[in-house]
């Protein structure tokens, strides 16, 4: 049996994406704010290298997730679980990049760093969850049998 979301399912995955985005994209903004300012008065400028750094990565990450999600929103189930577990090999990459390319430098505090990345891979984890389970995503059987 072959499965197909019909467009009113499309429509509400990319409304839960789009969602995911903008609280993600706000979350970033506040995690350099708010957790630059924190972090500048525990660190000093270390410190608020530190965040601005882990929310930039926090940025890209969710840049990375929103557009590969509302992108994929009506297309085959291959593709779409091929997006989602390429996903993460993108996010994995990007960090990898920045971190080795800031592994000898010693203006940021790397528990400041290490706090915003983790800070920023969970929170946006569970905006995504929140968004993507309060979707109302249906199926159509589209009676076709898969051989």
């Amino acid at each position: 049996m072959t499965m197909a979301f019909d467009e009113q399912s499309n429509q509400a995955v990319r409304r839960a994406f789009a969602r995911y985005f903008r609280l993600s994209a706000l979350f970033a903004v506040a995690l350099a704010v708010l957790g630059g300012a924190v972090a500048g008065v525990i660190a000093g400028w270390p410190g608020v290298w530190g965040m601005l750094i882990g929310a930039a990565l926090t940025a890209a990450f969710v840049a990375v997730t929103g557009t590969a999600g509302y992108l994929s929103a009506d297309r085959s189930m291959g593709f779409t679980t091929a997006v989602v577990l390429g996903g993460p090999l993108v996010k994995i990459l990007i960090a990898a990049v920045v971190l080795l390319l800031l592994r000898d430098l010693d203006f940021f505090s790397t528990p400041a760093l290490l706090v915003a990345l983790l800070l920023g891979l969970v929170v946006p984890l569970a905006f995504e969850a929140q968004a993507l389970t309060s979707a109302r995503v249906g199926y159509v059987d589209t009676g076709k049998r898969s051989t």
